[in-house]
């Protein structure tokens, strides 16, 4: 039998932001992270994550997850992920700290959803509302939403409704097979892939996966161990270095754009080590952010 649990593999983590349906009218952008760890370098990271939660978290026996650290730490919005004690800058100076013990490959794919309506000639959805003076108002809303969302299905069949999440899957596909595949630089041969459980949206993703390997490369299928799915209990570095990115990255769209509804929940202070996280994400890990919204399938 061979051995997949030496050095030669090289396993691919991903985690999503945004809504991954062309229909949604909530978010503009849909985004994945792609991260690439030998088993070395994410056993490293476990055990640093794990020192890093013991001395930060509320709650340091479940995964680090950013939306409720970053938008929740504050007391009055969500029950805080700070151990109480803990100084939330410290906090994230620590963690680019350990960050910057560890060897990562990244990359991060994004389309711009109302951009990729306009080149499938669809209309705009009903602006998105979150707030309603009366019931009868929502009920509205919420029905011409569900009317536009059948028109599209209608009009683009249901396997192009999720064409931000394939173009996106598609190009972190293509990432992990050019590092496999990288024999001068000898990279490993085989690697698995590791996704967050997103319960009813786990069966899209294996679809996507058996639909979009062929389309990196005959031999991709064949460079593939497994594929595994983590829940937010299941304590793995590797996905919470891509929730992480995958966070700080989607927030730096919402800036770019000015989605000023879309980060009301976060505080001046919050912003600000975002913006310190997305610099070193940038300029020390290397890490791109890259748009996929023309690319073809």
């Amino acid at each position: 039998m061979p051995n997949y649990e030496g050095q030669n593999l090289l396993n691919l983590f991903i985690d999503e932001s945004g809504a991954s349906a062309i229909y949604e009218p909530r978010y503009r952008c849909f985004l994945i992270s792609a991260i690439l760890l030998t088993p070395s370098e994410k056993e490293l990271a476990n055990l640093l994550f794990k020192k890093w939660r013991d001395k930060y978290l509320a709650s340091p026996n479940k995964c680090f997850h950013a939306t409720d650290f970053f938008e929740g730490y504050v007391r009055g919005y969500r029950q805080t992920q700070l151990r109480i004690g803990r100084n939330f800058n410290n906090s994230i100076e620590e963690l680019i700290e350990i960050i910057s013990y560890l060897t990562i490959k990244g990359e991060v794919y994004f389309v711009d959803i109302p951009e990729l309506r306009g080149k499938l000639l669809l209309k705009e959805p009903p602006q998105y509302q979150n707030t309603f003076t009366s019931s009868s108002d929502e009920k509205a809303y919420n029905l011409s939403v569900d009317t536009y969302k059948k028109e599209v299905r209608n009009t683009i069949g249901r396997r192009k409704v999720y064409l931000p999440l394939a173009l996106t899957l598609k190009s972190a596909f293509d990432f992990h097979f050019n590092h496999i595949n990288d024999t001068q630089d000898n990279y490993p041969h085989k690697g698995y892939i590791h996704f967050e459980s997103l319960s009813g949206a786990d069966r899209l993703l294996i679809e996507h996966y058996y639909r979009l390997r062929d389309k990196v490369d005959d031999s991709y299928q064949e460079k593939i161990i497994g594929i595994n799915f983590h829940t937010k209990n299941s304590l793995d570095a590797g996905i919470e270095l891509a929730d992480l990115i995958s966070y700080i990255s989607f927030q730096t769209l919402r800036f770019k754009y000015r989605r000023t509804e879309e980060y009301s929940n976060l505080t001046l202070e919050s912003i600000v080590q975002i913006r310190k996280l997305r610099t070193f994400i940038r300029e020390k890990l290397k890490i791109k952010l890259i748009e996929v919204t023309n690319n073809v399938l």
